[in-house]
Parts: C-alpha cells; structure tokens; sequence
C-alpha cells in the first residue's frame, strides 16, 4: 500500500530484492522511487480502491495473472522459471532459495512454501504460509492461471478468503500439492510465525509455541533449534529497521574461521 511505499517497500529494494533476477511490487498507487533504473523491479498499480488486507486474495490473483501475462514468456522465448509471492515484511535470502531450486524441474509442478494445516485440514492436502512466502514453478503457474484463475468453477467462487489457504485450496483443485523444497518435514527454511529472535528465546527456555502445534501441517520431530535450517530461505514479521539488520548480518559481515 501507499502507506507504507518508504518504509516497508523502501527497506524491500534496499536489501533482499537487489539479489533477485525480477522483482514487481504490487500496490495501490505508481510511486517511481521505488523501481530501479535498470527495471528490474517494478511497480504495477493494482485497483487503488480496494487494496486491502480483506481484499489480498483478488490481488493475489491479479499479481500471478501478471506474472503469467508478462513474465513466463517474453518477448516470445522462454520467460522466468521460478514465482515467489511474499509479503511486505518478509525478508527472504534469495541465495538459499536458488540453491534448493537448482536442481528442480521448474516445468513440473510445484508449489514450495511453509506448510499449514487449515482449521482440521479442511484443506486435505494443507497450504503454505502466505506470510513466509511461498515459490511456484513455470509448470505451476500456468496451471494456475489458464486452468484455474480463468475457470469460473474451480478458483473463482470465493471473492474474499485467507489469501494463502484460498491458494492452496485452488492449487489442489488442480492437482498441485505442497511440498518441502528440502524434502524433509523436520526443518522448516520458511519461518512463517514471530519474530525468529523472540521464538528462539521461547524455544531456549523450553517454551511451547503455538504455531507448531496448532497450524504446521507436519510437526517437525526435531524440537528447537534443532529445527531451524542452516540455509534458512524466509523470515516473517521483520520491521524495516531489521530488514536492514539482517542485510547487514547476512551479507557484510563475516567469521574469521582461519584461527
């Protein structure tokens, strides 16, 4: 939104989104302080009236209809091989994510993510976290869009849902299922919950935390830090001040392991 064009949105260009190949934002209003003069990232207006949180499942479907539209062929050849939708407070360290991707095939379908577990899995298949992010293969998002989005029975009979577990719902329509980038249920590289200093803290002291028992779809086995990556892809409900903090911890300073 707007609103937050220079503080949210500005802290998203300044860190995380310099490391991507193509980055849009998706907005209520044109604001050209926040592209790039290479064009790398973009800014396209969504409806400037209805840009609201109740609203983010429409504008979810606008931007993957986007993404499908201009980004998945261009200029006839062969467009970009991997979509990811996150929030405006989420830091995502875009290196990990290449890493698990390599070896993907991006023309078969996969939808990545963090995966939830909706109101007693009335969603059979579960969700990803919309919050933590979640990445779709070009095999996906056309599925998506030409079968899916453009079909009035299968993804369009809800106007107004939780943007990620309508996605997830539609996806399975089509039968596009979550799955762990890393193939394993015990580590979880999309943080979807708290800020990841204070789940730490609660975990170090043996705390329970809501989140892992009440929505991952799969409780991971390994408990605490144990189940936190070495190559994390996604952080959740990171402020602009510490989108800058973690810039600079992720990617200026460094451990002298030569002693």
């Amino acid at each position: 939104m707007e609103t937050n064009h220079q503080t949210k949105a500005a802290s998203l260009k300044n860190t995380w989104l310099k490391h991507c190949d193509k980055s849009v934002f998706i907005t209520n209003a044109y604001d050209k302080k926040l592209e790039s003069l290479d064009k790398k990232l973009e800014v396209v207006v969504y409806n400037n009236s209805i840009d609201t949180y109740e609203n983010l499942w429409q504008k979810t479907k606008f931007a993957f209809s986007l993404a499908f539209d201009h980004y998945y062929t261009i200029n006839k050849r062969k467009g970009f091989d991997w979509f990811l939708k996150a929030d405006d407070d989420t830091f995502i360290l875009v290196e990990n994510l290449k890493m698990y991707l390599k070896m993907k095939n991006e023309n078969k379908n996969y939808y990545f993510g963090c995966k939830m577990n909706y109101k007693n899995k009335s969603i059979p298949n579960g969700y990803m976290s919309g919050g933590a992010g979640y990445v779709l293969s070009r095999g996906s998002l056309k599925k998506l869009v030409t079968e899916g989005f453009r079909n009035k029975i299968k993804c369009n009979k809800v106007l107004y849902g939780f943007e990620d577990a309508e996605m997830g719902s539609c996806l399975g329509k089509l039968n596009i299922f979550p799955s762990y980038i890393n193939g394993r249920k015990d580590i979880i590289p999309f943080f979807p919950s708290k800020n990841l200093i204070l789940y730490i803290f609660d975990i170090s002291n043996n705390r329970t935390h809501d989140l892992l028992k009440k929505h991952l779809y799969d409780i991971p086995q390994k408990k605490g830090l144990q189940s936190l990556p070495r190559y994390p892809i996604s952080l959740h409900y990171i402020s602009p001040d510490n989108m800058y903090k973690l810039n600079y911890l992720f990617y200026k300073t460094k451990v002298n392991d030569s002693i």
